[in-house]
Formats: C-alpha cells, structure tokens, sequence
C-alpha cells in the first residue's frame, strides 16, 4: 500500500509540475497577449487625442467663421431694417402729404374721344390718334372725397408694395452676385 501511495504522490507531482508549467505557459502567454492589446489601446488612446485636438481646432476655425458671417449678416439685417424703417416713414409722410391735397382731375368729354357710341351712325367720323389735341374744351376737377380716400389708400398700398419689393430685390441680388 505504501508502494501504492508512493505511485501517487509521484504521479500526483509529477502532474502538479506539469500543471505548473502549463499554468506558467498560459500566464506568459495571456501576458504577452495583455501587454500587445495594452500597447494597441494605448496607441488609439493617442490617435483620438490627435483626433480630438485636430477636431477641436477645426471646430474653433468654423466656429470663428460661423462668428464671423452671423456678425456681417445680423449687420446686414440692422442695415436693411434701417432702411425699411425709412422708406416706410417716408410712404406715411407722402400719404399724409397727399391726404391733406384734393385730388384734381382732368375731365375729357367723353364724345370727342370715344367716338361713335353703339347708336351712332356708320359714316361718323372716328375719334383722332390724339384726342386731346383737337379738344380744348377739357376741364379740371375735383375727384369726389370717397374716391379720393380710396385712391389713396391703393397709391399707399403700391408704395408700400414697391418699397417691399425694392428691399427684397436689393437683398437678392445682394446675397447672389
């Protein structure tokens, strides 16, 4: 029996050195194989430094750039609101201008230059190239009060229109050479 465990413990070293070698194997090499995967994060560890700062100086440049054409476009706006504000004050000063004027007409009779109506004659002679030429007898007049307002309300509004149309016509052409 002796023999016996003799045979084992025996075996039973001679297996606790070759699980000790293996075991020193397998720890050299899962080592090695940690510092390889250490010396890989390390250098992508670097590489998104470099990336990052590269990144970082690029988003400062645009950013100034950014800065920069905002800067020029809100002075552009101020400029154009300025001018707007102006040529609105100076369509309510016209308006005003022209409420405080009747509105004179001239008054053409309506026979010389329409020629023959739907119940003239077919050997009447047709009204001339220049009907005002001929007619002396033109009168001037005073538009009634409800058409004047009228008048100049629309004469306000094609201001008004003409003055939008400027403002954004300059703009266009402004921002497209």
């Amino acid at each position: 029996m002796k023999r016996f465990l003799d045979t084992i413990c025996a075996g039973l070293l001679v297996l606790a050195v070759v699980l000790c070698f293996a075991l020193s194997f397998g720890i050299k090499h899962y080592r090695q194989k940690a510092l390889t995967v250490g010396r890989e994060l390390q250098q992508l560890q670097d590489s998104v430094a470099v990336q990052n700062r590269t990144a970082a100086a690029e988003l400062a440049r645009l950013t100034l750039e950014r800065n920069a054409a905002q800067a020029q476009l809100d002075q552009l706006y101020q400029q154009q609101e300025e001018t707007d504000v102006l040529a609105v004050q100076e369509i309510a000063r016209l308006s005003n201008e022209l409420e405080q004027r009747p509105v004179r007409v001239r008054i053409v009779a309506s026979s010389t230059t329409c020629g023959p109506g739907r119940g003239g004659t077919t050997g009447e002679q047709a009204s001339a190239a220049d009907p005002g030429a001929a007619d002396t007898a033109q009168a001037y007049g005073l538009l009634p009060e409800s058409n004047s307002i009228r008048l100049r309300a629309v004469s306000a509004e094609a201001e008004t229109i003409n003055a939008a149309y400027a403002s954004c016509r300059a703009a266009l052409f402004a921002n497209n050479p």
